[in-house]
């Protein structure tokens, strides 16, 4: 009579209202039920069963070119977003601006010019290192963009997979928080969305649900 419930006894006002012989709720709402076993306990109260109910997680056709395009797969959804990301980086871009192979052979071109110049004319040697130099510059630009080039791909790259993730995870919750029905129906057939999603649920089945278009 003098405190409110609020949520916290709202199972207990629940059940003695409208008695259930099993309860259907999200893993949020599950955990506070667990805890209220003793409370049922001590007013007799029958505790109904707990199931938990369905998550869905939904990528549509964009979505799923994206998450391709990175080269991901499904079990990369469920890791933490910064271990994705260096995972990717290391996968394809590790490689791709190493230059030391590269720099070895261009070293033994350089001096095999500056050999053949001189054997034909040791006077031309200034002339000979002077055109390696020039050379190195010009290898140097190369690789300078090449290296840019790299470095605004894996950008992008890196910016597909925060997409990826704010679209999956809002705010680092459940999608099925945010996510609008309406939303998955741009082409209009709300009706046949939801028998889809209705021939997709089995309420006794504790497995996450992933529905890729």
């Amino acid at each position: 009579e003098r405190f409110s419930p609020n949520v916290i006894l709202r199972p207990v006002y629940q059940e003695t209202i409208l008695p259930n012989l099993c309860y259907v709720g999200g893993i949020g709402e599950i955990s506070y039920w667990l805890q209220l076993k003793g409370v049922f306990d001590a007013l007799d109260l029958p505790y109904p069963l707990i199931q938990v109910r369905t998550s869905i997680l939904w990528i549509d056709p964009i979505l799923s070119k994206k998450i391709e395009k990175v080269s991901l797969v499904l079990e990369d959804l469920f890791k933490d977003i910064s271990k994705v990301k260096k995972w990717y980086l290391q996968e394809f871009a590790a490689d791709e601006v190493d230059f030391t192979s590269l720099d070895v052979k261009i070293d033994v071109l350089k001096d095999s010019i500056i050999d053949k110049i001189t054997q034909i004319d040791v006077n031309l040697e200034q002339y000979a290192q002077a055109e390696a130099v020039k050379l190195t510059k010009q290898l140097d630009a190369i690789k300078e963009k090449l290296v840019k080039t790299v470095k605004q791909r894996h950008d992008n790259a890196m910016k597909s997979i925060d997409q990826i993730y704010d679209k999956l995870f809002p705010n680092g919750g459940m999608q099925e928080r945010t996510l609008n029905l309406f939303s998955l129906c741009s082409d209009g057939k709300v009706a046949s969305k939801l028998e889809y999603l209705y021939s997709a649920i089995d309420p006794f089945d504790p497995d996450f649900i992933i529905i890729r278009e």
